[in-house]
């Protein structure tokens, strides 16, 4: 029997300091609503433009794991007094990480609950990682806002650049094609009126140049001069008759040729010197025959007639081949110019819109800042744990206890099983093939019965003080929730994580 209860004794004191230094870990949790479906947003829904604020919510809740955000809850917990070392802090960084649970308990609530050793430090961290979470889904509503006033802002201004530039354009485009840039009929108008106006002149030039051939004629047979003896010199009517055949030949050759042409303005400098040499030649007595005289004039200004409807017709011809090029090029032209109208139809329609997104876009930033598009609750507020969540020291001191017993039983079993089935030091040293050198023999003798009544009582003490030492360790730990393990890390809080 001693034996039996000094096996259980020895296991349960062991087993009874395994447990008193296993640390109490105290976890602390929080639940906040988050509203996502508020009556504001389903009333300005359709003005405003809002991201989706449940993906906003879930980024968030996912951002609260990153290397910045855990680092800022070490700043506000004060954990980075303790921090000596960049290792330290990437090792405390990792611990916390690893910790931390902000989970999504069902569509609107989420749970956020951390453990460490001591009750004070979880409910400061879940704390603080609450605000975090809360700070962050508003700063990035804000900021989302501001964003993309910034970027609208930035396309409104490229647009209105690009507006002015066409307009540029637009205007060096029809200053330099004015003419093409004018209506097709009226185009077809000035046409048609130079083709009436060009067949026009060319029926006078032809007339003209028809009684500029009759006149010749007639001039050629009337005497420039009148003898007022009616006898005249040889050498004067041999230079008239030079005279008279270089008009002849001038009028031929004006019919084929046109004004200007080379061998009609030598023809004009021939007849010029003509006259001058018949105007020398003559008497004093002669004078200017007045049928020629007459012929001659008329024949002056029908020539003068002549030469300025060559010079209209040949304006005219230019005009027409412009007009006509004009024609070709005309499409080009306009399909180029509706080109450049219809683009900047397109960005003044972009700009429109890009205004209205810019407006809507401010009524959101507005909405946002002046009132809770999404509305967060704390419904379970960070509490102070007074319990630890781990271990359940109940459960590990009974189980000591049965563990203890049951080993001291399961000892005292294989010792009678032993004692039964060897009975000589040989027997002994063949079944355990060990080296034994000798046996020490045992005197049983006859024990009174008031000595037996004193060994049965001692070991029904030792049990009941077994019993006893495990009861005052589980009301120390299970119901006064004793921690002596918190205790001694009391001074450095990161040894409490």
């Amino acid at each position: 029997m001693w034996f039996v209860i000094s096996v259980a004794w020895i296991t349960g004191v062991i087993g009874i300091i395994i447990v008193m230094l296993i640390p109490n870990v105290y976890t602390s949790e929080a639940t906040v609503f988050v509203d996502t479906q508020s009556l504001l947003l389903k009333v300005i829904k359709s003005d405003v433009v809002i991201a989706d604020p449940n993906r906003q919510v879930e980024n968030v809740r996912r951002i609260m794991y990153t290397y910045h955000t855990i680092e800022k809850l070490i700043t506000r917990s004060d954990l980075d007094l303790y921090i000596d070392t960049p290792r330290e802090k990437e090792e405390l960084i990792r611990r916390i990480e690893k910790k931390l649970r902000l989970t999504r308990e069902s569509r609107d609530f989420y749970s956020i609950a951390f453990s460490a050793k001591s009750p004070l430090l979880a409910q400061k961290i879940v704390t603080n990682i609450l605000n975090i979470f809360i700070e962050e889904n508003i700063s990035r509503n804000v900021g989302g806002s501001d964003t993309a006033k910034t970027f609208i802002d930035h396309q409104i201004n490229n647009t209105i650049k690009k507006i002015e530039n066409l307009d540029r354009k637009i205007a060096d485009f029809q200053r330099d094609n004015s003419e093409e840039l004018v209506d097709y009929s009226a185009i077809i108008a000035r046409k048609q009126g130079i083709e009436m106006n060009l067949r026009s002149l060319r029926n006078d030039y032809s007339l003209l140049n028809s009684q500029i051939s009759q006149l010749n004629r007639q001039l050629g047979s009337v005497q420039k001069y009148i003898d007022k003896s009616a006898t005249g010199s040889r050498t004067n009517l041999s230079a008239s008759s030079a005279l008279r055949n270089a008009e002849r030949k001038y009028e031929q050759a004006i019919t084929v040729m046109k004004p200007g042409h080379p061998d009609i303005i030598a023809m004009e400098k021939n007849i010029q010197a003509l006259k001058r040499e018949v105007e020398i030649s003559g008497e004093a007595e002669k004078i200017y025959n007045p049928i020629y005289q007459s012929i001659n004039s008329q024949l002056q200004q029908y020539k003068n007639s002549f030469k300025t409807t060559g010079t209209q017709i040949v304006d005219s011809e230019k005009r027409l081949m412009a007009i006509r090029a004009i024609q070709e090029k005309q499409p080009e032209i306009l399909q180029k110019f509706d080109k450049m109208i219809t683009e900047r139809t397109q960005h003044e329609s972009k700009l429109e819109s890009l205004r209205e997104k810019l407006s809507r876009t401010e009524l959101s930033d507005d909405v946002v800042r002046r009132a809770s598009i999404v509305d967060f609750r704390v419904v379970d507020p960070p509490y102070l744990p007074i319990a630890p969540s781990f271990p359940s020291r109940l459960l590990l001191l009974v189980a000591t206890c049965l563990f203890s017993i049951s080993g001291a039983i399961a000892c005292c079993v294989v010792k009678i099983r032993l004692s039964e089935q060897i009975h000589s030091m040989s027997q002994f040293r063949r079944t355990f093939d060990l080296n034994l050198f000798g046996s020490v023999s045992t005197i049983v003798k006859q024990i009174p019965r008031n000595i037996k009544i004193k060994e049965f009582a001692l070991p029904v003490i030792a049990i009941t003080a077994y019993f006893i030492m495990f009861a005052i360790f589980i009301y120390l730990y299970h119901i006064k929730g004793w921690d002596p393990v918190s205790s001694i890390f009391s001074a450095q809080s990161i040894m409490l994580l």
